[in-house]
């Protein structure tokens, strides 16, 4: 992906983690349909929390002097 912004590397996390993740390669759903409540795998609950939480760090005064610090793999 070479997708540019801020939070870029922990959105590809999360897509890559829906697109390994059985939602997407046993039911066939698209990862987008994957993020919904009822479908959403367990397994990348960390990469959603580490990208929920880099879009949030622009909002917040702190961290946009501190720089951008969550990924998934922590």
């Amino acid at each position: 992906m070479k997708e540019k912004g801020p939070c870029a590397e922990q959105k590809a996390e999360l897509l890559f983690c829906l697109l390994r993740s059985s939602c997407c390669q046993d039911k066939k759903l698209t990862p987008r349909q994957c993020l919904e409540p009822g479908n959403f795998p367990s397994e990348c609950a960390l990469a959603r929390r580490a990208f929920h939480l880099c879009c949030l760090q622009p909002v917040d005064k702190k961290a946009r002097l501190t720089g951008f610090k969550y990924t998934a793999s922590k």
